[in-house]
């Protein structure tokens, strides 16, 4: 039987926090142009991932997603993906991410126990529902300006990996506002830089890259993992944290030591 599990957050929420979008505006404002999102040549300052989100939600709501909706998210790793977070959060949705290489089948019964009014994909996708590209959110308006404060019921809402049955919606017990509270069990903080190179919609990396962003830690976003490459971004971006997995440790361990001694690890503060 389909169902949605709620859970409780395991940390106790700031006093008083801001909403998500209310914490990126003041991100914006204090940081402007220096960078938040990179993922290969895509690049955001804090002050583009505000006013591209602005517009995105606009984009959401013009195609009929209202405060409270799960909205399906299937995107490869990018600065696409936290945008759509961002935007849903801006108009009080639920974003619900997905594996954009899900089988369709299995794709479908997760969006119809979620009754997304629509999906964000930048693929096309026979699936029963409207499909809409970040592209087409993003020129669905050209109105840069703050939306009314809203807050989402639930900052994220993943599935669960579907071990004892059909897949379930896992919905998160905190609603979307900052939690530095989270960054800091996590030993990030404004001044690290942190590299993900595992899938955004697994709840790991959501849970590091989001709450980075809340506390303004900028985030090096990989398209997919590659050990050799995992090392060479450390190097170039002067990373101070990286999210692995003891797979990824295993890969990058297995490469040849003269490669693993080429690159110069010494930012690194937390692994």
């Amino acid at each position: 039987m389909n169902s949605i599990h709620q859970t409780l957050a395991a940390f106790t929420p700031d006093p008083d926090p801001p909403s998500l979008g209310t914490g990126l505006s003041a991100m914006a404002a204090a940081k402007a142009d220096t960078l938040a999102v990179t993922c290969a040549d895509d690049k955001r300052s804090w002050r583009d991932l505000h006013r591209r989100t602005n517009r995105m939600a606009r984009g959401l709501l013009a195609h009929g997603v209202r405060h409270g909706d799960f909205l399906t998210i299937a995107l490869p790793n990018g600065t696409g993906f936290v945008e759509a977070f961002y935007a849903a959060w801006k108009i009080g949705a639920v974003p619900q991410p997905v594996s954009w290489r899900l089988p369709l089948a299995e794709m479908k019964a997760i969006i119809d126990l979620a009754n997304s009014p629509i999906v964000i994909s930048d693929a096309p996708l026979d699936i029963g529902r409207p499909v809409v590209a970040t592209a087409d959110l993003l020129n669905a308006s050209d109105d840069e300006s703050d939306l009314p404060d809203v807050i989402s019921p639930s900052w994220k809402a993943p599935t669960s990996g579907g071990s004892t049955g059909r897949p379930k919606l896992i919905v998160a017990g905190q609603p979307g506002v900052v939690m530095t509270v989270a960054a800091a069990r996590m030993r990030i903080t404004p001044d690290d830089v942190v590299l993900m190179p595992g899938p955004l919609y697994h709840n790991g990396p959501i849970v590091t890259v989001f709450p980075a962003l809340m506390v303004g830690a900028p985030v090096v976003i990989m398209p997919k993992f590659d050990a050799e490459e995992t090392l060479r971004l450390i190097e170039k971006h002067r990373a101070t944290w990286v999210y692995l997995v003891p797979t990824m440790m295993s890969r990058i361990w297995r490469l040849p030591e003269e490669v693993r001694k080429r690159y110069d690890l010494s930012s690194l503060r937390t692994v």
